[in-house]
């Protein structure tokens, strides 16, 4: 059954998605155009002004268009979320032959895809421009990606392969924990009556600043607890290590809270 929830999850979401990152690939290379126009300006060209303009243009509009992939990612992702759970559509949902915790599951499983794909699409627009734009070419960037994997995998280590695993599963998890931090919110702001909207808001900027504080204290810990190893290797790993625990167990209270609060008490608009 999770598995038709997930079907059903990613074929009504990815009428979203998928026109949203075509954009950005169409996007991509023409803001490439405008700063390739930047490397070819002549100095005594009359239409400097006009070329120069494009290619500021260019600039600023690509680098608005990579930080909005993530933005409406996370836009929509909220969106899907709220209407299929805390308004009238939550009816159709809660009223399918599935456990709560099951669509909790599709829903975040579906929402973590989306936000890797995003991640893929912006670092594919950033190859397509950088090569595009004449800063470089892809056989330069292949050599180039070719010779630091070669170097990096070549002079690792036991602890660097820690190092590296540590932070892959710390991004992973931070994918999860920051979802289910949103969904949480959304799922205690059903608890009040009116302004429920708001509240969410509210409540997911105090459990942010909350989870802040005690990253920070955590740090704080580990400088003490390691002393003279403090930015070293052995730092940095604890570090990631303790983002991890934060992040599995932020992910699992938010599940909890999310799924508890959806089966016992629903209250939708």
């Amino acid at each position: 059954m999770l598995g038709k929830l997930l079907k059903q999850e990613f074929g009504a979401t990815a009428r979203y998605f998928i026109p949203l990152y075509g954009i950005i690939l169409v996007l991509t290379p023409l803001f490439a155009l405008m700063m390739r126009m930047m490397q070819q300006l002549d100095m005594d060209s009359a239409g400097l002004n006009v070329l120069s303009g494009m290619a500021v243009f260019g600039i600023l509009g690509y680098s608005f268009l990579i930080i909005a992939i993530f933005i409406a990612t996370l836009i929509l992702i909220v969106i899907r979320f709220y209407k299929t759970t805390a308004t009238s559509e939550a009816y159709l949902t809660f009223t399918l032959p599935v456990k709560t915790h099951q669509i909790i599951i599709s829903k975040t499983l579906a929402a973590v895809v989306w936000e890797i794909l995003a991640s893929i699409i912006a670092v594919f627009s950033v190859i397509v421009m950088f090569c595009l734009s004449g800063f470089v070419t892809l056989s330069e960037m292949l050599d180039g990606l070719r010779s630091f994997l070669d170097s990096f995998l070549f002079h690792m280590n036991g602890n660097d392969y820690l190092t590296f695993s540590l932070i892959l599963v710390s991004l992973i998890t931070g994918v999860f924990a920051s979802i289910m931090k949103v969904y949480c919110s959304i799922a205690l702001g059903q608890l009040f009556r009116s302004h429920r909207i708001l509240i969410s808001i509210g409540l997911y900027f105090a459990i942010y600043f909350g989870l802040q504080i005690v990253s920070m204290i955590l740090s704080v810990g580990g400088i003490m607890i390691l002393q003279d190893d403090s930015y070293s290797q052995s730092y940095f790993n604890f570090t990631y290590l303790v983002s991890i625990l934060e992040n599995i167990a932020v992910s699992a209270a938010g599940f909890i809270v999310t799924t508890y609060i959806m089966k016992k008490h629903l209250n939708v608009m």
